[in-house]
């Protein structure tokens, strides 16, 4: 299990390599919900997500003799991006195992940022399988995506930022898929202000860690059909479930429609654009599941959206 410790010093070790990302206030979403509602803009990211905040911390906590053979990352998108972005600004080379349905603007991105692209299987679980093989045969290292203490620990990071710029917020909404980023904010954020509500969001079609909690362990679901295909894990880690369990107050769900009402939201009154995966936590703030407190934040997680799709909900939005 990971610390606060472990988080500041992640904070220093990345410090300078990714964005400061703003808190933004939003009167119309206060007045929609009469709570003072922030967003956290890590739409705006390095790679278009948090994942590169992880990324960065697990690389960079490799000795460096292991770290020059090069990494190795298995993701269907952002994490995929942030690892090929962090291994080139260190250079050093990076494979990632990807599924052949990966979001084209994800897949080609991480091309462009230099990484060796292997596509493989059809769930998490086909692509961890496929990348361990590879690290085994190749001794390289593994950048989890979401289960790792490093990385989890670079995730934990905004929730050191969110505190910094909102010392006195009542709840703060995560998207969950398998558990890295809620992990890491939920630790920092309870730590120093436990009063503060840590509220996990998954889209009804992919909520493994729900499930887990349910049955007390982590509990792997038959199927992921989700729009938010950053959030698409048929179970959570165990390092996350752990600190999930311990840190997060409430765990909800949101249909797709949800999240395209919120993407659209965005985009519409604040000129955000942000990908499915990124609107999951502002829809949850929004779907009134839980009551708001005086003042509530929702971390946008990633802003890598497919145009194709952004242009059919935008397309359904004005039939």
């Amino acid at each position: 299990m990971i610390t606060l410790a472990d988080i500041w010093e992640a904070r220093n070790r990345i410090q300078g390599r990714v964005h400061k990302t703003d808190t933004i206030p939003s009167n119309s979403l206060g007045d929609m919900t009469g709570s003072k509602v922030f967003i956290k803009a890590e739409n705006f990211q390095k790679a278009g997500s948090f994942k590169v905040r992880g990324a960065f911390n697990k690389i960079l906590s490799l000795p460096e003799e292991k770290r020059a053979k090069g990494v190795i990352a298995f993701s269907s998108g952002n994490h995929a991006q942030a690892v090929a972005y962090a291994a080139r600004a260190l250079k050093i080379p990076a494979t990632v195992v990807m599924p052949p349905w990966a979001n084209p603007i994800k897949l080609k991105a991480t091309r462009a940022y230099g990484a060796r692209v292997v596509l493989y299987g059809q769930t998490s679980l086909d692509m961890a399988s496929k990348a361990m093989e590879i690290k085994e045969n190749e001794s390289l290292e593994l950048v989890h995506p979401f289960d790792d203490p490093m990385t989890i620990a670079g995730q934990g990071t905004i929730g050191l930022e969110i505190l910094g710029a909102v010392p006195d917020i009542n709840s703060v909404y995560v998207a969950i898929g398998g558990g890295g980023l809620i992990g890491g904010i939920a630790l920092a954020i309870k730590s120093i202000s436990p009063r503060t509500k840590i509220i996990g969001v998954q889209p009804v079609g992919s909520c493994s860690m729900l499930a887990s909690r349910r049955a007390g362990r982590v509990t792997e679901i038959d199927q992921c059909v989700t729009i938010a295909d950053g959030l698409v894990a048929k179970k959570p880690g165990e390092n996350t479930f752990l600190l999930a369990d311990k840190y997060v107050d409430e765990i909800i769900t949101v249909e797709d429609e949800a999240i395209k009402a919120a993407m659209l939201y965005l985009l519409e009154r604040m000129k955000l654009l942000v990908e499915p995966s990124g609107a999951v936590s502002l829809a949850g703030l929004l779907s009134g599941s839980v009551p708001l407190g005086p003042k509530s934040l929702a971390v946008l997680s990633g802003g890598n959206c497919d145009p194709g799709f952004l242009g059919s909900i935008l397309l359904e939005s004005s039939r």
